[in-house]
């Protein structure tokens, strides 16, 4: 925890000392307002790019021109759109394929079934953290994992 902030933050974020319905009730309200305000970012940068217009990127002719919303832009986001909608509307439609039979068990706070596991690309971080019985190490060596694995990524020692 950090120094002096990080009880009195964790009580603000928990709403108290541990994990309970208040908690659960504003990471929903954040996971659903969320997307709304981005949406609403997207939709007011689109209307100021259409009453506006774009600037010049590419600099050609006179550098005051700009690139009207209307047929550039609006043939792009309608194409966007579309292709978006498509995909999620037939992910969503088809999603029972996808889905493991155990996923429509009824749940049970009592009963944790033995077969969940994480997927294998957090298998390794959830080895170390289940290797580790203290959960303050646990989880700073599953950092440092990940710290190493960016460095030598950036260090390019895999080449």
């Amino acid at each position: 925890m950090l120094p002096y902030i990080g009880s009195p933050l964790a009580r603000l974020i928990f709403g108290g000392f541990h994990v309970n319905k208040a908690t659960l009730m504003r990471f929903f309200t954040l996971h659903f307002l969320m997307p709304l305000f981005i949406s609403c970012v997207a939709i007011l940068h689109i209307v100021d790019i259409h009453q506006f217009g774009s600037s010049n990127p590419l600099h050609s002719g006179n550098i005051k021109e700009v690139i009207k919303f209307h047929p550039y832009f609006k043939v792009k986001d309608i194409l966007g759109i579309i292709i978006v909608s498509s995909s999620f509307s037939s992910l969503t439609l088809s999603s029972f394929h996808l889905g493991h039979s155990a996923n429509y068990i009824l749940a049970s706070p009592l009963i944790t079934p033995e077969h969940i596991v994480p997927e294998w690309y957090f298998l390794g971080l959830y080895a170390i953290l289940r290797a580790i019985p203290n959960k303050l190490f646990g989880i700073i060596s599953m950092f440092s994992l990940i710290i190493n694995f960016v460095q030598a990524f950036l260090t390019n020692e895999y080449d």
